[in-house]
Parts: C-alpha cells; structure tokens; sequence
C-alpha cells in the first residue's frame, strides 16, 4: 500500500473542497448557491473522515488546517445566503411583490417521473407572501447548518470528537 503523501490524500486531491471555489453566497442567492454550498459541506464531512490523513501527525495536522479553513469559509457563506434570503424578501415586501417557490417531490417512487427541464411532472410552483417565502427558505437553509450528523453542526461536533481522540491516537502513530 502506497504512503500517503500531501500530493495523494484524498484531502489534498478533492477539488470540491478549495475554499475559495465557494460560491459568493449573497450574490448568487437562494436557491442558486445551495448546491455549491452543499458539495462543499460533503466534501468537508469526507475530509473529516479522509483515511490517508490518519497515518502520519503531518498529514493529519494538514487535514485539520485545511478541514479549519473550509468549516470558517462555510459557515460565512452559509450567513451571507441567510442574509441575501433577507434581502430578497424586503425587496419583494417593499414593492409588493409575491415569491415564486419551486418544489419538486424528491420521492423514490416517483423519482423516474423527473425530467429535469422547466416541464417536469413533479415540479410544483407555490406563489406566498414575501414574508412567507423569507420564513419557509431560510427553514431550507438552516436544516443544512443545524440538522442531522452531515450538517454544519455535525461537521463542528466531528472535529471536536476528533480533538478529543486525537492525542492518544497521535502518540500511537509516533511510537
């Protein structure tokens, strides 16, 4: 089995993962700069766990920096979405506009109906009140911050698991 390297770490390789390929998230606004968000969040959930980094302190203490980086970039453009979110909305409240959200029903047994185009069978459109839009999107958003072991919040609560392992893990690999 090949050593690992910085050049061959799943980490050092995974391209999703570069900070500074996060989308500006206030620019883009909501719904676009969610899936970016979302590959990235994956991508820091994968570095977490990334098995090459494991063997040696050196690249384990790079997989901790850059795991570091990603997790302050996320959670900026997770609160610039949030704050875009916000803005949209007054600006749709103030010129008495309603908001367009997009819905699609994701289940298994009707995931051979979805085509992918503007047409799509299981696309739903609901018109609601600015207000009612802000409320519902920033629900969307916050799950992918607070909710569940793949969230922003578990990603925080793996690292310090991870700091709490790491000192008697890191005299095994020494020895």
């Amino acid at each position: 089995m090949p050593i690992a390297t910085p050049s061959n770490t799943f980490c050092q390789t995974d391209k999703p993962l570069q900070a500074a390929d996060l989308p500006s998230a206030s620019s883009l606004g909501f719904p676009s700069a969610l899936p970016a968000l979302k590959s990235a969040l994956s991508s820091a959930h994968r570095l977490l766990y990334c098995p090459s980094c494991v063997g040696s302190v050196t690249l384990f203490r790079q997989n901790a920096l850059l795991l570091t980086s990603l997790l302050g970039s996320l959670a900026s453009a997770f609160a610039q979405l949030l704050g875009s979110i916000h803005v949209q909305m007054d600006k749709a409240r103030l010129e008495g506009k309603r908001m367009v959200l997009t819905v699609g029903d994701m289940s298994l047994v009707n995931a051979h109906r979805h085509t992918g185009t503007a047409e799509c069978p299981m696309r739903f459109e609901l018109e609601v009140e600015a207000e009612e839009w802000g409320r519902l999107v920033r629900r969307i958003v916050t799950k992918e911050v607070f909710d569940g072991p793949k969230s922003l919040e578990g990603l925080v609560g793996g690292m310090e698991m991870r700091m709490d392992i790491w000192p008697d893990y890191a005299r095994k690999i020494e020895d």
